[in-house]
Formats: structure tokens, sequence, C-alpha cells
């Protein structure tokens, strides 16, 4: 056993988190992690270019970069995982999402292994998830009741791995912010929506493009707060055109509109949540400074129960390690 043991903590093993637009890569020895790569280049790019192994090259190249920096060859690495994504049409192969409620034993039992044709070798896929059961047909009547995620199912397990409560709701801010029900380790239930995104589209494609500080680095409450209030009050449409009307008719600065704008889009995102689970109590935000800042003051409005989480280490890694963990107890 202990022969087992040290042979595995001296085993190579290479990750790849493949996000919409930016890849990492990290090199571990058994738990390790020893290096770590960033690549411009994911999914979307394969989208745009019409070229669908865009990603695999370039990922083939990232790979190339940790084995010449740490002096290694293909033969010194025992494994090749990836996970976000990798699993969608424009990944490496499209694998369906496994449904809710989801273990990481589930998580890793489901695993996609194949020999992929770029990197002449055996290659592991980590599924997203979904919240809608394999045997019930997806159809006009009841596709608003999916979620899904790529990418996220891992980091949410590495918050599981440092997260003493039991049972808690974690928001997932990004392009696409996602929350998740986790009780007792499990991933019980998701909700998905389009945050990120539609702040991007709003600030650099409609005319309120010169109201908006992409850069903001730190919000004003009272703003944010207010841009909350009237998304409920007026509406979400109402609301984004009153930016227009400061733009026009007042000298509030950029920094608050940026702020009143962030507070359109997240409280119609709290507000839906509430809604779906009523009886949640514990929350926390997986987020940058800025943007966790600015989900906890309006949650605040809530008797919601702020969890403190530190976000800057690597989520997805940490959730890698608890996959190899369980895959070396079996």
């Amino acid at each position: 056993m202990q022969d087992d043991v040290n042979k595995r903590d001296n085993l190579y093993r290479v990750y790849f988190d493949v996000g919409t637009s930016k890849s990492r890569g990290f090199l571990l020895k058994g738990l390790r992690v020893l290096d770590q790569m960033k690549k411009k280049i994911g999914s979307k790019d394969v989208a745009i270019e019409d070229d669908q192994k865009l990603l695999k090259r370039e990922i083939k190249k990232l790979y190339r970069n940790i084995k010449a920096d740490n002096s290694l060859k293909d033969k010194d690495i025992e494994e090749i995982y990836l996970s976000g994504m990798v699993t969608s049409k424009f990944g490496f192969k499209e694998v369906p999402h496994i449904p809710t409620p989801v273990t990481i034993e589930k998580l890793a039992e489901s695993i996609y292994s194949y020999e992929d044709e770029i990197f002449g070798r055996d290659i592991n896929l980590i599924r997203g998830l979904k919240t809608f059961s394999d045997d019930r047909e997806i159809n006009a009547e009841n596709f608003s009741e999916i979620n899904n995620v790529r990418g996220e199912e891992i980091e949410i397990f590495g918050i599981v791995s440092r997260c003493s409560k039991n049972k808690f709701h974690v928001f997932m801010p990004g392009s696409h912010t996602h929350i998740a029900r986790i009780e007792n380790g499990e991933i019980k239930d998701l909700l998905s929506s389009f945050t990120g995104e539609l702040f991007q589209v709003i600030s650099e494609h409609t005319l309120l493009s010169p109201s908006i500080d992409l850069s903001c680095e730190k919000y004003d409450v009272e703003m944010l707060k207010k841009g909350f209030q009237h998304s409920e009050e007026l509406g979400m449409n109402r609301s984004l055109y009153l930016i227009n009307t400061m733009q026009m008719f007042t000298d509030i600065d950029k920094n608050k509109k940026t702020s009143y704008l962030e507070g359109i889009i997240l409280g119609d995102l709290i507000r839906l949540f509430r809604r779906r689970w009523p009886d949640a109590q514990d929350v926390m935000v997986a987020a940058k400074p800025a943007l966790g800042f600015a989900y906890e003051k309006l949650l605040e409005n809530y008797d919601y129960n702020i969890v403190e989480f530190n976000c800057e280490s690597e989520l997805s890694v940490e959730g890698f390690k608890m996959i190899l963990n369980y895959l070396w107890q079996r």
C-alpha cells in the first residue's frame, strides 16, 4: 500500500481548465501543483474561426510548453485531464452533461476517456452538469427548467473542499453567472443566468456605452442599491433607459452610472434566486473583490448569512484534486 502511495505521489499529471476565451494548464506531481500556464484561447475562437481542431492544436501547444519548461517528455506524463468547454460542440468532443444531484464520486465516475488524434494518446474529459434528467424529453413546455454548467462544477467542488458548511448556496459570477445549491458536499441544484455577458453587451454595444466604466473596481453603494430598487419597481427596460437620462440631464459620474447598471442586472438575478430557494440561509459569493462586494451589498437587503470566502486560489485545481483523491481510493 505504501509503495502505491509513493508511486502515486511521484507521478506527473497535466490538467487543463478550458473556458470560452481563455484556458489554463497545470502540472501536478501527486497533489502538488508544480507549474501553471495561461493562454488566450477558448471555445469562442473555434466558433469564430469555424475551425473544429483549433482549440485542440492550441491546447497541445500549451501542453508542449508545460513539458518543455519542466524538462519532461510525453512518456513522463501519466494522465491528461480537461474540464470546461472541452465537452461542448466547440470543444474537443461533445459529451452530454450529467444530471444533478451530483457528488464528487459521480463526477469522477462519469469522466469520458478517449484516444485523441492530435494528442496521440488517451485524454480524460470531465463532464458538465444539467438540472434535467436523461429520461425526460426537452420541449417547448419545459425548457425553462434546464440550468447547466461546464467548468464551474469542478470549481464548486473546489469550494466544497474548503467550506465547513453542510448546506449553502454559492454565486459563481462570470460571463454566465451560476448559483449552486450545496447539501452535504453534493451539488443539488443550479440556477444559470447571463449577467456578465449582458453587462458587457450593454456597456460596449448600446448608446449607454459612454456612460459606463468597464474598468470600475469600486462600486458606489447608494447607486448600486438604487439600480436594484428601480429594476424591481420600474422593470429592467425602463431602468436601463434611465442611465441615458442621467447622461443627458445630470452630471452624475461614470462610476455611479456603472454602479447603477450593475445593480439593475444583479438585482434581477438575486430576486430570481429568492424565488427559487426561499429557504436559503448561508450564501457565499466566489468572485473578484469588486464584484463580490457588489453582490454582498445587495444580498445584505435580506436576512442571509454571508459566508466569507477567499477566492484567490485556483478553485478548479482544488476540485480536480478531489477527483484524483477519489479515483486513488476506489
